[in-house]
C-alpha cells in the first residue's frame, strides 16, 4: 500500500515539475535526492514536495536543501517531527510562514526538536568510578579514613536464614576465595605464583575425603580443589561445581551459595566445620618481603656478573674432591654463560638479567649447543667462591 502511494506521489510531482518546464535531468536529480532519505520519512518528503510544486516547482529544490541541512543535526525521529511541523505550517498558514520556518536550520533553531539528553557515560566515567570506589572502600581513599569510620557491608544477617550456619559460612568462604583468586591472578601475578607454593603445602596436610561424612567431604573437597585443582578421593557434587560459571562477581557467589547449600543438605552425615589454615596471611607484608628478596638477589647477581667479567682466564688445577665446586654435565634444556673458559648454569632470573646487560667476553648458550665439559651454577659460585679475589688462576675461589 505504501509503495503504491509513493509511486502516485512521484507521478504527481513529476507531472507538476514538467508543467514548469523542468528538464528530465533536473527531475531525476530531485527524485534521487528524495530517495536518499530514509524510507520511513520518504513519503512525508514526497507529500511536502508535491504540495509545494502545486504552488511553484522552484520551491521544491529549496525545500530539499533545507531538509538535507536539518537532517545533519536531527535524528530520524526528530527530523520526522520537524517535517510534520513544516507541513502543518504550509497547510494551515501558507507559504510565507513555511518559508520562514524552514529557512532556519541552525542548531539553535532546531534544538526544540531535539530530545532531552542526559550526559554521556564516557564524560562522567571518571567521576562515577571515583564515587563507586569510594563507597566500596576499594581505592586509596580508605587509608586516609579512620578504620572505625569506614562502612564495611555486613552480610552476617544473610547467614541467619540458613539452618546450618557453619555449613553455609564455610561454603561461602571457599567460593569467595575462588573469586579473590581471579583478581589475584590478574592484578598480582607474582604474588599468585608464590601463593601456589603455599597452597601445595597446605594441600599435603589435608585429610582423605573417604574418611569424612558426605557433607564434610563436599566442603573439604571444594577447598582442596581450590588449593590444587584436585582432591584426595571422590568429591560429592564435583560435576555440579565444574558446571558452575567462574565466580567473578558477588551475585554469582550468592547464587552458588544457595545452590550448593541446598545440594549439600541432601548429602548423608553431619557436617563438621573444618579448619582451612592456621594464622592470617597479610598480602602486603608478603609482597614487600618478596620484593626485598628479589632486589637483594638481583644486587648479588649483578656483583657476581661484575666479578665474572673481571676474573682471570681459567686454567685447570687438580684439587682434592672436598674442595672442588660441584660440577654437572650440561643439561640440553638449560641456558649457560660461557666466559673465561667457565660454563655457568643460569636460572630464569639470572638469564633475564644477562639478557638485559651486555656481558663483555661472555656468550649465552643452550646446553644442547655444548659438546661436553662440566658446569657450575651461579649459586655455587655465590656460596663457595670468591671469584678472582686474589687474582690467581686457581679453581679454589672460596674465602
Amino acid at each position: 500500500m505504501k509503495a503504491a502511494q509513493i509511486e502516485q506521489l512521484k507521478e504527481g510531482l513529476v507531472k507538476n515539475l514538467r508543467l514548469d518546464f523542468f528538464e528530465d535531468e533536473e527531475i531525476s536529480a530531485i527524485l534521487y535526492e528524495i530517495d536518499s532519505f530514509d524510507r520511513n520519512i520518504r513519503r512525508k518528503i514526497l507529500s511536502l514536495c508535491l504540495n509545494l510544486s502545486s504552488a511553484s516547482s522552484s520551491l521544491v529544490q529549496n525545500a530539499l536543501r533545507k531538509i538535507t541541512a536539518a537532517s545533519k543535526l536531527l535524528s530520524l525521529k526528530e527530523l520526522e517531527l520537524w517535517l510534520e511541523k513544516a507541513f502543518e505550517l504550509l497547510d494551515s498558514q501558507g507559504i510565507d510562514p513555511f518559508m520562514s520556518f524552514t529557512s532556519r536550520t541552525d542548531e539553535e533553531a532546531l534544538k526544540t526538536f531535539r530530545k532531552k539528553e542526559g550526559v554521556f557515560l564516557k564524560d562522567i566515567m571518571p567521576v562515577l568510578e571515583t564515587y563507586l570506589r569510594g563507597i566500596s572502600d576499594r581505592d586509596i581513599i580508605a587509608p586516609y579514613l579512620k578504620e572505625q569510620k569506614i562502612r564495611h557491608p555486613d552480610i552476617s544477617h544473610l547467614f541467619g536464614i540458613f539452618k546450618n550456619k557453619a555449613l553455609a559460612f564455610d561454603i561461602y568462604n571457599i567460593l569467595e576465595a575462588f573469586r579473590h583468586n581471579v583478581f589475584l591472578s590478574m592484578e598480582l601475578a607474582g604474588l599468585a605464583r608464590e601463593e601456589k607454593k603455599i597452597k601445595a603445602s597446605i594441600f599435603e596436610g589435608r585429610p582423605e575425603l573417604a574418611a569424612l561424612s558426605e557433607k564434610t567431604a563436599f566442603v573439604e573437597g571444594l577447598y582442596q580443589y581450590f588449593l590444587c585443582g584436585k582432591t584426595k578421593g571422590r568429591m560429592p557434587l564435583l560435576e555440579d561445581y565444574l558446571k558452575m560459571p567462574e565466580p567473578d562477581d558477588i551475585k554469582k557467589i550468592i547464587d552458588a551459595l544457595f545452590y550448593f547449600y541446598e545440594k549439600a543438605g541432601n548429602l548423608d552425615g553431619d557436617y563438621t566445620p573444618i579448619k582451612f589454615f592456621f594464622g592470617n596471611i597479610i598480602p602486603e607484608k608478603v609482597s614487600h618481603r618478596l620484593k626485598t628478596q628479589r632486589l637483594a638477589r638481583r644486587k648479588k647477581l649483578e656483583g657476581i656478573i661484575t666479578k665474572l667479567i673481571n676474573m682471570p682466564e681459567f686454567e685447570f688445577e687438580e684439587k682434592p674432591p672436598a674442595k672442588s665446586i660441584k660440577c654437572d654435565t650440561p643439561d640440553p634444556q638449560n641456558d649457560y654463560l660461557l666466559i673465561k673458559g667457565r660454563l655457568i648454569e643460569l636460572d630464569e632470573e639470572a638469564r633475564d638479567l644477562m639478557e638485559e646487560k651486555e656481558i663483555l667476553g661472555g656468550v649465552l648458550v643452550k646446553g644442547s649447543e655444548i659438546g661436553g665439559g662440566c658446569s657450575v651454577t651461579l649459586t655455587d659460585l655465590w656460596e663457595e667462591e670468591d671469584i678472582g679475589a686474589r687474582g690467581t688462576r686457581s679453581t679454589d675461589f672460596r674465602e
